[in-house]
């Protein structure tokens, strides 16, 4: 769903960014914009779809009840959406040093060791809840 709603944006953004950021910075600063404001709208519509799957849909099916809050949770990683605007306009800048180095901190310090501490915080934390349970809280982490 990400490659249909991001309709070549971010290849327009590296590509007319490149091209007017020197002649023209308020223009090239313009694209940026639009880049934010596409993904802001379509990170909220999203968002917005599959909570409304979590949100109604799910807790009516026998099936996939207790996939209601995972759903949920989950839909909230798309948004807001615009997080790789620093490393689409690095690659517009051509500066691919800096690009790799935000690219390994991005992929391997955010997306990897936060992801795992928030499994081990939110373990801990609903471990003692008899509701949820300690799997529900490594879930939601």
């Amino acid at each position: 769903m990400l490659s249909v709603l991001d309709l070549g944006t971010s290849i327009a953004l590296v590509t007319f960014f490149a091209a007017n950021r020197i002649e023209h910075p308020e223009k090239a600063i313009h694209y940026i914009q639009i880049f934010i404001y596409w993904q802001l709208i379509t990170g909220l519509i999203q968002f917005s779809s599959v909570t409304v799957l979590g949100l109604y849909v799910f807790p009516n099916s026998e099936a996939y009840a207790y996939l209601s809050y995972a759903v949920i949770i989950h839909s909230m990683i798309r948004f807001p959406g615009f997080t790789g605007v620093m490393l689409l306009t690095l690659r517009a800048l051509q500066r691919s040093d800096l690009e790799q180095i935000s690219n390994i901190l991005v992929n391997f310090v955010f997306k990897l060791c936060v992801n795992y501490l928030c499994v081990l915080i939110f373990r801990a934390i609903f471990a003692n809840m008899v509701e949820y349970g300690e799997i529900f809280g490594a879930v939601m982490g």
